[in-house]
């Protein structure tokens, strides 16, 4: 609905981003270059393949870094003359038909606990998430991406865990917008079957009501509270990792469990706190530290097995997030003032399906 309503209204469709740090890309033009050349010296080969469009935003030391690894890992190999040439396992991956599609392939993982296979996934979560499987709960010990096996141990957990995979199906933050949109007007909307238009007009009555669109802070149950900013899901991903890496110590944040479109942080500060510390907090968005914790899955693209965790984290850091895009949403959040009736306490646990 959504999607349809912003194209009828200013013929908006959502853009196609491209990523400023192609890390895995760069890996498979590498090796295709050289499939094609046969050998080629380090200054020819950086100059056939960082020419290409995709890879603008990559700087020679960055491609450096890469050939050592792809080297090092025997996808390529230089010879004594100082050629580079494709090595035994890179011959291996362009002799394979796979090798002409660069988007990634469907995967599965084993996964493992001391009693032996529990099942498998076709997602691989990161050290430490705790996931459902066999209608118990599991906790990542460890990985082995080589093998892709995946080692779990059995933990109690009463709630279920929130475990959303991977970062596809991503929703734009002018999507979000005009959801928001949708429930502060009344417009009727032709489209709609009068089922669906009762659920809008009840789900903006409760809204309205409880004064859920007039803050950004939620009053949950003790030492909780809801951040429901209505940004995309790239912003509020980043927001989510902002508070749990570079901030965490400096709000008191012990837990944050993060919803569609909000996140449940359990803080012991109280709202008004929280935001005088967010307020005041310093960024540094060239900083991955302050984004990106160390159990963080960084591999998202299809070769990204072949790229150096340094530059993986670079490539987290440009083609995932929006550390700008999340500061400048705190800082907008932290310097409004609201007005009208806030939030009763605990109101917001109703209508899980509706933030």
């Amino acid at each position: 609905m959504i999607t349809s309503q912003k194209y009828l209204e200013e013929r908006w469709v959502e853009p196609f981003e491209v990523k400023p740090k192609p890390f895995s890309l760069l890996a498979h033009q590498t090796l295709s270059t050289l499939f094609t050349y046969g050998e080629l010296k380090p200054p020819d080969l950086a100059q056939n393949v960082l020419t290409m469009p995709p890879f603008g935003g990559i700087d020679q030391n960055e491609y450096r870094l890469l050939l050592q690894k792809m080297i090092a890992d025997d996808y390529l190999q230089r010879m004594d003359s100082g050629e580079i040439i494709i090595g035994l396992k890179g011959e291996k991956i362009v002799q394979h038909y796979s090798f002409y599609a660069v988007f990634q392939d469907e995967e599965v993982y084993h996964v493992f606990s001391q009693n032996g296979e529990i099942g498998t996934l076709s997602i691989c979560p990161a050290v430490s998430e705790v996931f459902i499987l066999a209608g118990r709960s599991w906790q990542v010990s460890s990985i082995d991406e080589e093998r892709k096996v995946i080692y779990v141990k059995l933990v109690k957990n009463n709630r279920l865990p929130k475990w959303t995979g991977d970062h596809s199906g991503l929703i734009h933050t002018k999507i979000v917008a005009r959801m928001k949109k949708v429930l502060q007007e009344e417009m009727l909307y032709s489209y709609l079957q009068p089922g669906s238009q009762a659920l809008l007009n009840k789900t903006r009555d409760f809204v309205k009501d409880n004064h859920l669109l007039n803050w950004a802070f939620i009053p949950g149950s003790t030492n909780s509270f809801y951040l429901c900013p209505w940004v995309g899901t790239r912003q509020l991903f980043t927001i989510n990792n902002l508070l749990l890496c570079g901030l965490k110590e400096d709000l008191q944040i012990y837990s944050i469990r993060q919803g569609k479109h909000h996140l449940e942080i359990r803080s012991d500060l109280s709202i008004e706190d929280f935001k005088a510390v967010l307020k005041k907090a310093q960024i540094d968005m060239n900083n991955p530290e302050a984004v990106i914790s160390e159990q963080q899955q960084l591999r998202m693209d299809k070769y990204d097995y072949m790229v150096p965790k340094e530059l993986l984290r670079e490539a987290f850091l440009r083609n995932v997030l929006d550390v700008k895009g999340a500061q400048e949403i705190l800082t907008d959040i932290c310097g409004k003032t609201h007005t009208g009736k806030a939030p009763v306490p605990g109101s917001a646990s109703e209508p899980g399906r509706i933030i």
